[in-house]
């Protein structure tokens, strides 16, 4: 059984567009109404079935394809990868352009003050005479961007740690396909890592629900 809901304030506008020809006189019209209402609420959840069974079936024809044109682009951006990081001593900025319009660029992640004890940090920092380290206002509370822009020191200080921001490299091609699932865009890898990270299988796209509508009511 399939609800169909209706909002109040749009009864008006519901009434202008409804065919009248469909409006039923007398409950027995209106029963037989609502008989031809469930029908097509069937017919409608039979075709969305059939339609998901042939993406299924589309799906499982064309993933051996998908999986070897992948696998084909993972080998060649690991052997771009190795290219640009011999050659990134030699780079005055961060990018490195390749081609028309591709690119290979490096990014670290801001730094960032972990903070575990800060009472055993705070205590530490009087001890040491480290006032510009705290700041007291309705409490005392560290200074984490006097600790940032210390780490030697920030490094000695119990209850504090500097979690150091990751690199990033992307890995841009001239021209990215656009609309595609599991597209071969971007490829993210952490540095210290042995090889780039391998790009994600294409995922199976559910078919969109059918909106109801009223008899006569414009799709």
């Amino acid at each position: 059984m399939a609800e169909h809901k209706l909002k109040e304030k749009e009864a008006l506008q519901i009434l202008k567009t409804v065919d009248q020809k469909l409006v039923p006189e007398t409950m027995e019209q209106a029963a037989t109404l609502m008989l031809e209402i469930d029908a097509n609420d069937r017919a409608t959840e039979q075709l969305l079935a059939e339609a998901e069974a042939r993406v299924a079936d589309i799906i499982g024809e064309i993933a051996p394809k998908v999986m070897t044109s992948q696998e084909s682009c993972n080998r060649k951006i690991r052997a771009l990868y190795a290219f640009a990081r011999s050659k990134r001593d030699e780079l005055d900025t961060k990018t490195m352009a390749i081609g028309a319009s591709g690119s290979v660029s490096w990014k670290k992640a801001v730094d960032t003050i972990e903070i575990s004890d800060e009472d055993a940090a705070i205590a530490h920092c009087k001890k040491m005479g480290l006032i510009e380290f705290f700041e007291t206002k309705t409490e005392t509370v560290l200074k984490k961007d006097v600790l940032k822009q210390n780490p030697d020191i920030t490094r000695k200080i119990p209850g504090v740690a500097i979690e150091v921001g990751t690199e990033t490299v992307t890995i841009k091609t001239a021209d990215p396909l656009k609309g595609l699932k599991g597209k071969l865009k971007d490829l993210t890898h952490e540095p210290d890592e042995d090889q780039p990270t391998a790009v994600k299988k294409p995922r199976k796209k559910a078919a969109p629900a059918a909106e109801p509508s009223l008899p006569g009511q414009p799709r």
